[in-house]
């Protein structure tokens, strides 16, 4: 009471460092005014979880990033990192880009949103392919993205459109090149 939280986060740490090296008949007068080592973690342990608060109220990236600077290992930790990363994996699905997707798993590559984000990535990534239609944007999608969870639609087209001449040759540069064994079959099927 009557301190700003910061300062008085500040001063207790201070008391507890200085507690250490204080002398034990110091230590046994002090204990007598009912200040101990344990109060004074206690005292700490009650303005971060005040803090905990504060930054719930006012939860930003910023005021997340600020309490975990101030309180590296405290039992908050998970559960401000996946409020942080849906705070903003929201901002970015709003946005649904490319841009933001992949900023996204870059600045935060272990959130437990990234399976979400990989697969909405991959989905704008696949509708801009198919606009176009075009084969050569196909086989370096394919190239590019071997994990895409379109590789079977990729193959699908490539395999309609690489062998539309039905030549031998074209079905079997189709199936030495092909990822997916379904579309291999497929291929060597109709060869």
């Amino acid at each position: 009471d009557g301190f700003h939280a910061d300062s008085a986060r500040l001063l207790i740490a201070a008391a507890g460092e200085k507690f250490q090296v204080y002398p034990e008949e110091l230590k046994v007068k002090l204990e007598e005014e009912f200040i101990t080592e344990d109060t004074i973690y206690q005292l700490g342990i009650s303005v971060r979880d005040f803090l905990y608060k504060e930054t719930l109220a006012d939860l930003s990236v910023k005021s997340v990033l600020t309490f975990r600077t101030k309180y590296p290992k405290s039992p908050f930790e998970n559960a401000l990192i996946f409020k942080r990363d849906s705070m903003v994996f929201m901002k970015v699905r709003a946005e649904n880009s490319i841009p933001g997707y992949q900023n996204f798993l870059s600045e935060f590559p272990i959130s437990s949103f990234r399976p979400k984000a990989d697969s909405l990535l991959d989905e704008l990534r696949y509708q801009d392919l198919a606009e176009d239609g075009n084969l050569r944007d196909y086989l370096k999608f394919r190239q590019s993205y071997p994990n895409s969870f379109r590789t079977k639609e990729v193959e699908e087209y490539i395999l309609k459109i690489s062998t539309a001449s039905h030549s031998s040759e074209s079905l079997i540069n189709f199936i030495n090149l092909a990822k997916t064994e379904v579309w291999k079959k497929r291929a060597a099927d109709v060869l």
